[in-house]
């Protein structure tokens, strides 16, 4: 039983390992574009990161979001606390077109009323905590662009203690949200284009060598661990299509509360 616990994990993580893999030209995630560089972003895209040693960091993360979702939007603290969360909806589906980029992604927390959007963090403690993070900041931008807010918080969570929080902005009688940048939002689109035009040019890389972006130095950089598929019949030799020419990838929202945005940025 041991062994069948700990494999359960990976076998968790394969189950799940293709959720956000897009194999066409346009379609990318709010998390693929929170990078330093555009090498990242292509490889995710794409399915070709091999994170399987992580698998219980993502599967300790997972667990919190969905220990706050079951007890916070679908459970019992609305009425312990006497608030009113009516405004607040968890792990909200959106999905939006900007011209020739389609954004889809899974929100953690928004608040419709007040137009805010929270993204939760798991971290393993307060070691080296030295927020503003860029790559969390753009993440978040890229969840406001989709639903149309203007005005996030990151929301980190001591993975030890999950009622240890802090939040960027730090919470205080003075401003605690961070305002929508449109340029900034822009930017993260203009990233997404470049690695759209990129794949057009390339196709789906076979090897390391035909990835179009050279390793930066950064962080995901460093860590980077490829895989490939062992079977040549299992590799796309031909063009990556556009999202119209491929099957299952319509553009249209996905999720019952899905946005169908026009791809207009929040005010």
């Amino acid at each position: 039983m041991p062994s069948i616990l700990e494999s359960s994990v990976d076998v968790w993580h394969n189950a799940d390992s293709d959720s956000h893999v897009e194999p066409d030209l346009e379609t990318f995630h709010p998390s693929q574009l929170a990078s330093e560089c555009k090498r990242n972003p292509l490889v995710s895209k794409l399915g070709l990161d091999d994170n399987s040693d992580a698998a219980g960091y993502f599967l300790r993360g997972v667990l919190i979001h969905e220990f706050f979702e079951e007890w916070v939007g679908d459970g019992p603290v609305a009425d312990e606390l006497d608030v009113d969360l009516s405004n607040i909806e968890f792990e909200k589906e959106l999905e939006a077109d900007f011209d020739d980029i389609l954004l889809t992604g899974r929100c953690d927390i928004i608040d419709t009323e007040n137009d805010i959007v929270y993204d939760i963090k798991v971290r393993g403690g307060w070691h080296k905590f030295n927020p503003p993070v860029d790559r969390h900041l753009d993440q978040l931008h890229a969840y406001m662009g989709l639903a149309g807010a203007n005005e996030g918080v990151v929301i980190y969570v001591n993975a030890k203690d999950p009622a240890d929080i802090r939040t960027w902005p730090p919470q205080s009688d003075g401003r605690d949200t961070f305002e929508f940048d449109p340029e900034r939002f822009m930017g993260l689109l203009e990233d997404a284009r470049e690695i759209r035009q990129a794949l057009s040019n390339t196709g789906m890389p076979t090897s390391k060598h035909e990835i179009p972006y050279d390793k930066c130095g950064c962080f995901s950089c460093q860590q980077e661990d490829l895989s490939f598929p062992a079977d040549d019949a299992d590799i796309v030799t031909k063009p990556l299509p556009a999202r119209h020419d491929n099957a299952g990838t319509s553009g249209e929202s996905s999720g019952d509360g899905g946005s169908s945005s026009n791809g207009s940025a929040p005010a």
